[in-house]
């Protein structure tokens, strides 16, 4: 209940945020394309494309608040887990095969399972968690998603990496806002994660060990199939 409240402050904190943010930065912008549509000395250049930089760094942030904010409706429909994560799990493809890191899967036989949810939030949800998965291996290593039929009715997405992991002191702040161990991270992104899976009536949770990497589990209500009969 506390950390529903949290959220729900620091969503229209960051709403807020976000509008005031918008219409100087829409402006700077503005003056930045007409800078760079005359001629400039090749120095100069340099200069314009680090403010370009910068400005998208300020995007992606307003990006980030506009994830917190409070939305009044949702719309939701049935999702194959599986084919939610195996998604996902492809924009990585390029970046795993770099790095060298290998993906394992570990499905249930049953491929068909399903929950109910907006697609978009729990495909930046899961965008998120792998993507902080993927920087804890520097040096390559075995990112393992799993998926568990539980008891009543849930299912189970566990996410492990082999990376750094995290310490014990670190690991209490896990998820809080504005809590980042990424020298250009803002410490948002699992925190909108939290915020998604509580939304989709889910339970979210972080563990870790220094050196031995990280493991994030998320609870979903797994969404029944239902039999009709048609009478002729």
């Amino acid at each position: 209940m506390q950390n529903s409240e949290k959220l729900s402050v620091i969503g229209h904190l960051a709403a807020s945020i976000a509008h005031e943010v918008r219409n100087p930065l829409t402006t700077i912008k503005g003056f930045v394309q007409l800078f760079c549509e005359t001629q400039q000395p090749k120095k100069t250049l340099i200069y314009r494309d680090l403010i370009q930089h910068e400005l998208s760094q300020i995007e992606h942030i307003i990006a980030e608040f506009m994830s917190l904010a409070k939305q009044e409706y949702v719309y939701t429909e049935n999702l194959v887990i599986t084919d939610l994560l195996d998604e996902v799990l492809k924009q990585f493809q390029s970046v795993t095969g770099v790095k060298n890191i290998h993906i394992i899967r570990h499905y249930p036989k049953e491929h068909s399972l399903l929950i109910s949810g907006q697609k978009t939030q729990l495909t930046q949800a899961f965008i998120h968690i792998i993507q902080n998965a993927i920087d804890s291996m520097e040096s390559g290593g075995n990112l393992v998603v799993s998926i568990e039929k539980s008891a009543r009715e849930t299912l189970r997405i566990v996410i492990k990496d082999s990376g750094c992991g995290i310490d014990s002191k670190r690991i209490l702040h896990i998820g809080e806002p504005f809590y980042t161990t990424k020298e250009r991270g803002i410490g948002l992104g699992l925190t909108i994660c939290n915020k998604i899976i509580n939304e989709h009536k889910g339970f979210f949770h972080v563990s870790s060990k220094k050196n031995d990497g990280t493991s994030i589990t998320i609870t979903l209500p797994m969404k029944t199939t239902e039999l009709y009969v048609v009478e002729a």
